[in-house]
C-alpha cells in the first residue's frame, strides 16, 4: 500500500476550489446572485451520486477497498451510501427552492 502525503490528499479539494472560483469570476451575469443556490445544489448532487456510484462500484461490486478496512466494514459501506442518497436529496431540495425563489412561487 502506498503511504500518501498530505498534498496528494489535498489536490482534488483544490482542484474543485479553483473549478468552482474560476465558474464564479467567469459568470458576469446578474443572475449568479439568484442561481449561486442552485450551483450549491447541483455541486451537492454531483457529490452525492458520486459517492453512490462510486461506493456501489468499488465497495460492493469489485471490493477494491471498503470505507474502513477494519471492524464492520458493510455498516461503514451502507453509511457511505446513506450519506451520499442524503446529499443526492438534499441538493435536490435546494435546487428546488432556488428555482421556486427566482420563479417567485
Amino acid at each position: 500500500m502506498a503511504v500518501r502525503t498530505g498534498g496528494e490528499r489535498r489536490a482534488p479539494g483544490v482542484a474543485v476550489a479553483a473549478g468552482v472560483w474560476l465558474l464564479w469570476r467567469r459568470t458576469g451575469d446578474w443572475r449568479w446572485s439568484t442561481r449561486g443556490r442552485e450551483l450549491v445544489g447541483w455541486m451537492l448532487v454531483g457529490w452525492g451520486l458520486f459517492n453512490v456510484v462510486e461506493g456501489l462500484v468499488d465497495h460492493h461490486l469489485i471490493g477494491i477497498h471498503h470505507v474502513r478496512e477494519t471492524g464492520s466494514q458493510t455498516a461503514w459501506d451502507l453509511a457511505f451510501l446513506a450519506f451520499g442518497a442524503l446529499l443526492v436529496a438534499g441538493g435536490w431540495l435546494v435546487i428546488r427552492t432556488a428555482r421556486r425563489s427566482v420563479s417567485g412561487l
